[in-house]
């Protein structure tokens, strides 16, 4: 029945019908790889902050170990550890 349907139309309207749904699927395909995109993205600013953050605090670690062994005094290691974060920053 449906074959029945496409077969009255028009050759001017299957040609629309056919692009419409061309341009549907596109649409749909253009929107998922969009979403994926943004996925990926996301994902890899999370590394990055992760990364960061790791990075701080194994140089702050390392500062306060100093203190620990006397190498530096806490008021040394509180100034480094600012001057190493706005580095990073």
């Amino acid at each position: 029945m449906r074959v029945n349907f496409f077969n009255r139309l028009t050759i001017s309207a299957r040609l629309l019908t056919l692009i419409g749904i061309a341009a549907g699927g596109t649409f749909l395909l253009v929107a998922f790889t969009i979403f994926t995109i943004r996925g990926v993205i996301i994902q890899g600013q999370a590394q990055k902050l992760d990364a960061i953050n790791d990075t701080s605090v194994t140089l702050v670690r390392g500062l306060y170990e100093q203190v620990t062994r006397g190498e530096l005094t806490e008021t040394e290691a509180q100034q480094r550890a600012i001057a190493l974060l706005d580095g990073i920053r």
